[in-house]
């Protein structure tokens, strides 16, 4: 932004400069110019008498004073006309400042319809890390689409940020925008695919699976639809199809990456529900680490006691069939829960544990996050999305490598 409120200065100041240069020698030259035709005028007339007074004697006084009384009108009427000559040269002066002040200020205003001052806003905006800024930038990208509503790159950038600001259902409508513009990229397909995965509460639908074959069929190299196709394998118990899609996912993840390991720990899992539930093959030091890798998913990573505070306890003691929702994600990171169980409020209060083996994606392990944020929600409707009249409890930012046993209470009514 201030990069443009340079460039309005010195085209102000440019401005300036050439109205100077064109009305302030113009208004001298005028001027003297003007004293210059006065003068002459008057040595012409003064001339004019000494001629009149030599050429008649004093018995043609008459007509001498007729010419002499014509002369003084001609001399008046030079007079007149070279002043309203000045004040017309005066007026085209202002003229031409309005003129100019008209057309900056008319460029100004095109510009800020029609010109891309509102994208230079939302690109500063992007860079922008301060909190509350996501709301600025929310609120620019919905004027924005207003005014350019075909524009499938501001629906992408709305979509993400309405999911990384756990808004799923505004992210599916946003992803939807973007995806009707532009049907044939595997990358928006696999993103909305994701959404809806997360909006239906983490559960594959139809839709999430046509769009994961459709992205796949769009790029084979797409990772995040990889990774949801090996999800969708692995709850269909086709766990060698779930380990062919995860070890291409591998393939193109950078060599060490922790995505990558959290795949391997994945796929090591499966290999070994594939041979009946050991911990890996006795031959050589692959199958070794992969037996490692099982042992670490089963080991208890979060332990919770959740209970109910004393203010909302007796809101529920009709409701005991109520779904409780217990999630743990990454503190102030994707909304996507690394890991969830499901309760009833009968079943309250509950012991809770987490481990590597229970997360919902395997390109995102529990040990794999620095702070975590746990969420117990109470719904009657059935609902993951929070909605009003819900009752949570929030507890956060947690460290695995302090402590591993909280204590959670569920005491706040959703507004």
């Amino acid at each position: 932004m201030m990069i443009w409120l340079l460039a309005g200065a010195m085209l102000l100041v440019a401005t300036g400069c050439i109205c100077y240069l064109l009305l302030v020698p113009a208004n001298r030259n005028n001027l003297s110019a003007g004293q210059s035709a006065e003068r002459m005028n008057t040595t012409l007339y003064r001339e004019y008498v000494s001629e009149l007074e030599r050429q008649y004697p004093a018995e043609n006084e008459a007509d001498r004073r007729q010419l002499l009384v014509e002369a003084q009108r001609q001399l008046l009427m030079d007079e007149q006309q070279g002043g309203a000559r000045q004040v017309l040269e005066k007026q085209g002066s202002t003229l031409l400042i309005f003129v100019s002040a008209v057309l900056m200020v008319l460029a100004v205003v095109l510009y800020a319809h029609l010109g891309a001052m509102a994208d230079v806003q939302i690109r500063d905006l992007l860079e922008d890390q301060t909190p509350g800024a996501d709301a600025v930038l929310r609120s620019a990208l919905l004027q924005r689409l207003e005014q350019k509503e075909d524009s499938y790159y501001y629906w992408l950038l709305l979509a993400r940020l309405e999911l990384n600001n756990d808004h799923p259902e505004q992210a599916v409508t946003a992803y939807r925008k973007a995806h009707k513009l532009s049907p044939q990229d595997a990358g928006t397909t696999a993103e909305l695919a994701q959404a809806l995965f997360v909006q239906a509460g983490h559960q594959l639908t139809r839709e999430v699976e046509r769009l994961v074959a459709e992205a796949l069929k769009l790029d084979l190299n797409n990772t995040m639809a990889l990774e949801l196709a090996g999800i969708a394998a692995s709850s269909r118990g086709d766990y060698q199809s779930a380990i062919t899609f995860w070890q291409r996912a591998v393939e193109l993840e950078t060599t060490g990456s922790p995505n990558a390991l959290v795949l391997k720990a994945g796929i090591a899992r499966l290999q070994a529900l594939l041979n009946n539930g050991t911990q890996g093959v006795d031959n050589g030091v692959e199958n070794k680490e992969a037996g490692e890798n099982i042992e670490s998913n089963e080991k208890v990573l979060l332990a919770l006691r959740i209970e109910l505070a004393e203010q909302v306890r007796d809101s529920l003691i009709d409701k005991p069939d109520s779904t409780l929702f217990v999630y743990v994600r990454e503190w102030q990171g994707p909304p996507m829960p690394l890991v969830a169980q499901r309760f009833t409020v009968a079943d309250l209060p509950v012991e809770v544990s987490f481990t590597d083996a229970m997360s919902l994606s395997a390109g995102r392990k529990l040990s794999t996050v620095n702070q975590l944020e746990v969420i117990a929600r109470i719904s009657d409707s059935g609902n993951i999305v929070a909605t009003t009249g819900d009752i949570e409890g929030r507890l956060g930012p947690l460290s695995l490598v302090d402590k591993t046993s909280y204590s959670l209470i569920i005491d706040q009514r959703l507004p």
